[in-house]
C-alpha cells in the first residue's frame, strides 16, 4: 500500500486536435481527453490565481501522479508539458494500469512505475487513505510553495 501526499505542481492548459481517421474507439479516446482538458482548464484558473505557468524551456520536469488507470488525465498532461519545450520530461507513478503505463511510456523520455498489477481495477484500491484533495487546499500549498521558491524562479 502506498500513503498519499499532497505536493504543488504546475497545471497547464491542453488542447487537442481531431484525429484524421475517426473510430468509436478514437472518439472515446477523444471525448476523456476532452474532459479531461476542461477539468485542467477550470483547476488551471482556480489553482493559478492569474499567474503564469512555471517556464519549463530546457528544464528537466518530472511530472508525478498518484496513479494511473486509463492514463487520459496524464497524457493531457504530458501534452501541455512537451509544448513548454522541456529537456527532459520523466512521469512518475506509484501503479498503473499495464496498457495505459505501455501507451504513455512511448511519450516521455522516462517512465517510473513501481507496480503494473494484472488485476488493476482502480487506483484507490492501492491506497490505505485515498481521500480526495479540496480545491482549496490545492491553493493553500501552491500559495505556500510560491513564497519559498527563490526569486530567480519566481514568474
Amino acid at each position: 500500500m502506498f500513503t498519499r501526499a499532497v505536493l504543488p505542481v504546475t497545471v497547464a492548459l491542453v488542447r487537442t486536435r481531431l484525429p484524421l481517421f475517426i473510430t468509436s474507439e478514437s472518439l472515446t479516446q477523444l471525448a476523456s481527453v476532452t474532459k479531461s482538458e476542461r477539468e485542467m482548464e477550470r483547476r488551471a484558473q482556480a489553482f493559478r490565481s492569474g499567474l503564469p505557468p512555471l517556464d519549463v524551456t530546457g528544464k528537466t520536469v518530472i511530472l508525478v501522479d498518484d496513479g494511473l488507470a486509463t492514463g487520459a488525465t496524464a497524457a493531457a498532461a504530458i501534452k501541455s508539458i512537451r509544448r513548454g519545450n522541456p529537456r527532459t520530461l520523466v512521469f512518475a507513478v506509484p501503479v498503473g494500469a499495464r496498457e495505459s503505463v505501455a501507451a504513455l511510456s512511448k511519450e516521455v523520455d522516462e517512465l517510473v512505475c513501481l507496480e503494473t498489477p494484472a488485476e488493476f481495477r482502480a487506483v484507490g484500491e492501492w491506497y490505505q487513505n485515498f481521500s480526495q484533495t479540496g480545491d482549496q487546499r490545492v491553493i493553500d500549498l501552491l500559495r505556500r510553495a510560491a513564497a519559498l521558491r527563490p526569486v530567480s524562479e519566481a514568474p
